[in-house]
């Protein structure tokens, strides 16, 4: 009699285990994405100040690694318009360190990156805005959480602290 009710114990633990999310096996692997802001999500999510309009592209590849490492890299370019004029901000970001998860929440530590300008311009901004070269210097040990709202094989759809009310969908490299 006692063998019957462990079996159906060992049943409902075997599909609870099978029925939770295994992210940390499904994100080993390249990850990519791109990310559009026009210039009202703009406006809200950097406090752009009146009179001036911005936008933003973000690009990225992610590679989450066994033994809870990751590589990331991507470009940004920022298209600043203020008084008539237009200025594009275009910078490269490299970035290594580690992760783990918690619940469906990613946890990334910045342990080594790099922000490059990639044009002359940027190099000038950069040179002559010490408040904005502040703002893009990056910071060792810098943590990061991810909300993970889905996750297949090949798509992840996330939310990020730092875009705020955006849905992030990386592609899987295969």
């Amino acid at each position: 009699m006692k063998k019957l009710i462990y079996i159906p114990v060992f049943l409902i633990i075997v599909l609870i285990s099978c029925s939770t999310n295994n992210y940390s096996e499904q994100i080993l692997g390249t990850w990519e994405s791109s990310v559009f802001i026009d210039e009202a999500k703009a406006k809200a999510m950097f406090k752009v100040e009146d009179g001036m309009e911005m936008q933003a592209t973000f690009t990225t590849t992610e590679q989450y690694l066994r033994g809870g490492r990751y590589n990331a890299e991507g470009d940004v370019t920022f298209r600043v318009s203020a008084n008539g004029q237009e200025i594009p901000i275009k910078l490269h970001l490299r970035e290594s360190g580690s992760w783990e998860f918690h619940d469906n929440f990613l946890v990334t530590i910045a342990e080594d990156s790099k922000v490059t300008a990639l044009d002359e311009v940027t190099r000038n901004i950069i040179d002559n805005a010490p408040e904005f070269a502040e703002m893009i210097e990056p910071v060792k040990g810098q943590s990061a959480s991810t909300e993970i709202v889905s996750m297949t094989d090949t798509d992840m759809q996330v939310k990020m602290e730092d875009l705020p009310g955006i849905l992030v969908t990386y592609q899987k490299r295969q």
